[in-house]
């Protein structure tokens, strides 16, 4: 997946000429979204990712470059220290002062869950100081829930809303969607100190392959398979349950270091989703977290006419499709 970094003279892809006003509000996120951004079509131009650093045994890198996955996975296999920290509010003053000098009238920002990370509260600090209005929008979400939150605030943002309703269809998204994910174990999320919310039965898990979600922001165990196969049963068996409460659900895999897993769970998965199933690759500052061997899935909600009414912005579930 190419390089998520943004660039300060990237064209926004905004509306000109006399058609009517439109598009005039930016949508930014960051890299653990998981959006392979150069295939989202008229969407792609909406968006600004900001690049969460990643540190790998001492040397920093910054968005999802095309040689970082492997550098990850082989720090991971063999014990190499692997941190990950947030962007600092100076990032963001530069990428929301860059959008203001471009002409838009708004931002929303939707970034990883709270409890995960600082990267909302180093937002909504340069939010202050923007010159224009900006919301933040803590998803409570991480990988593509997130990915489609922002996503669903740039639809929103192509048909003509404000940054008010914009930011509306962002926390509307990300509120309704689910994340889950089958880890092989938790020594990744130990080490990176992720596992404060399953210290009342960490130990019991270490031998198994825990169902893990996010609630709140926070990751919670929800069953404790004792196989990778009988996690992903279980995984497959939830979203069912997830998808059943929405109407026309989007659905989404990620992956690190498994993909044959992957394709093959998200061929099962495929008639509850309202589209074709992408397998991607999970954003490095969540790989150095979830470990090798992660599967993990999302599935969000189809708000409304946004998608059929722009139905290009879903190239990037066709591109990675399984079908």
């Amino acid at each position: 997946m190419a390089a998520l970094t943004p660039r300060r003279g990237e064209a926004l892809g905004l509306s000109t000429g006399p058609r009517r006003r439109r598009g005039r509000v930016a949508v930014v996120t960051d890299t653990s979204c998981g959006l392979p951004v150069e295939l989202l079509g008229p969407l792609a131009g909406q968006l600004t990712v900001v690049p969460l650093p990643l540190m790998i045994g001492g040397q920093i890198h910054s968005g999802d470059g095309e040689e970082l996955p492997r550098e990850l996975a082989l720090a991971v296999a063999s014990g190499t220290s692997v941190t990950t920290s947030r962007p600092s509010p100076g990032v963001f003053s530069a990428v929301y002062s860059d959008l203001r000098d471009r002409g838009v009238d708004g931002i929303v920002s939707v970034h990883l869950a709270g409890p995960l990370s600082g990267t909302v509260e180093s937002a909504q600090m340069a939010a202050a100081e923007a010159g224009i209005p900006v919301e933040v929008v803590d998803s409570q979400q991480a990988g593509l829930a997130l990915g489609q939150a922002a996503l669903d605030a740039a639809a929103g943002s192509r048909l003509g809303l404000d940054v008010h309703g914009c930011a509306d269809l962002a926390r509307r998204s990300a509120s309704a969607a689910s994340s889950l994910f089958a880890v092989p174990n938790l020594e990744q999320l130990r080490r990176g100190g992720r596992i404060s919310a399953l210290a009342g039965f960490a130990g019991s898990l270490l031998q198994v392959r825990p169902l893990l979600s996010l609630q709140d922001g926070e990751i919670v165990a929800v069953e404790r398979p004792r196989t990778m196969a009988r996690a992903a049963e279980a995984l497959h068996r939830r979203v069912e349950e997830a998808a059943a409460g929405l109407r026309a659900p989007s659905i989404g895999v990620h992956v690190f270091g498994n993909e044959s897993e992957g394709v093959d769970l998200a061929r099962r998965l495929r008639p509850l989703s309202n589209r074709t199933v992408p397998v991607l690759e999970v954003p490095a500052v969540l790989g150095a977290h979830l470990g090798l061997g992660v599967l993990a899935v999302s599935v969000s909600p189809s708000l409304g006419p946004e998608r059929k009414t722009d139905p290009q912005a879903d190239q990037w579930s066709e591109a990675s499709s399984t079908d």
